[in-house]
């Protein structure tokens, strides 16, 4: 069992990532994924909805949504922290499932910043982190503000 080194790996993307996460300046958020090849590919301005334990994540231009169904949530302070159990890409040409080797969603759901666990960074005001690594080892992290949360 590859725990330790699953757990040091996913704490330097963390780390990595929390360096770069700075609040976006409307209610729009930022998708990224790196493929197996090293190639990346950003998308800006994506909005984020939080239906109950599913999130949502739509592209700028409405051709593509990311849903997200999240498990196993517990609290780390008022950071809420879950396991992405679905992960699927909807399409005009239909909807594909997506194989999660690990991650974790990090919501913050109050009114102030709050401390990210095991980082110095904090994670903005109403706002979410997406870290997960898919079974053919692509990178995908997601940041920004959520538009809507209905429950």
């Amino acid at each position: 069992m590859r725990l330790p080194f699953r757990a040091a790996a996913f704490g330097a993307a963390l780390s990595l990532l929390a360096v770069t996460f700075a609040p976006p300046a409307s209610a729009a958020g930022t998708t990224r994924v790196e493929q197996t090849d090293g190639s990346v590919q950003i998308y800006q301005d994506v909005s984020m909805r939080l239906d109950g334990p599913t999130i949502w994540i739509q592209n700028a231009n409405h051709k593509a949504m990311l849903e997200i169904k999240t498990a196993s949530c517990s609290f780390d302070g008022k950071i809420k922290r879950c396991f992405p159990s679905t992960f699927s890409l909807h399409r005009q040409d239909g909807t594909h499932a997506i194989a999660v080797a690990w991650g974790t969603v990090y919501l913050n759901l109050t009114n102030s910043a709050q401390q990210l666990p095991l980082s110095s960074k904090d994670l903005p005001a109403q706002s979410l982190l997406v870290l997960v690594r898919t079974e053919r080892g692509t990178y995908v992290s997601v940041r920004g503000t959520i538009d809507k949360v209905t429950q």
